[in-house]
């Protein structure tokens, strides 16, 4: 019984059945099917549970992800303030084939390069993860300019 894996004709049973299952209840079934019924309620059920509760692996950006969101931040928001307003569709270029949702991932970077930006102050600062090679863009800018814009 914990063995049991039901056929396709099986599963295409219980679909058909389940309407009339949930409307009348199993009474009116042959013992048989009431027990096949059970069975692969059970295993889909079972199923289901393993689905709900493994985590979703986080897939890390990677440096073509990440370089056109970094550089449409960079010419948004300079030393001296907002210039203009940080474009998602420019930053989520390197994107399109990889996320789902590319505009949403552009936001989730500019949300990570502003935390650590110290002279961006347009923006509400949230703790936000940030990748290596984020980090990495940052420290090599820093170097570049001689500067402590961003807090790495």
């Amino acid at each position: 019984m914990n063995n049991f894996q039901p056929t396709q004709s099986q599963l295409d049973w219980f679909s058909e059945i389940s309407s009339f299952v949930d409307n009348y209840g199993l009474s009116n079934l042959d013992r048989e099917d009431r027990i096949l019924f059970r069975k692969i309620n059970k295993v889909l059920d079972q199923q289901l549970n393993e689905c709900k509760f493994q985590p979703k692996e986080r897939i890390p950006f990677t440096l073509e992800e990440i370089l056109p969101a970094w550089f449409e931040y960079l010419d948004s928001y300079k030393p001296e303030g907002c210039v203009k307003v940080y474009d998602r569709k420019v930053a989520s270029q390197g994107m399109a084939k990889h996320r789902k949702d590319p505009a949403l991932s552009a936001m989730c970077i500019l949300g990570q390069i502003n935390f650590y930006d110290t002279m961006n102050q347009y923006n509400k600062k949230k703790f936000d993860r940030c990748g290596k090679i984020i980090k990495s863009l940052m420290v090599e800018y820093n170097e570049s300019t001689h500067t402590d814009r961003f807090s790495v």
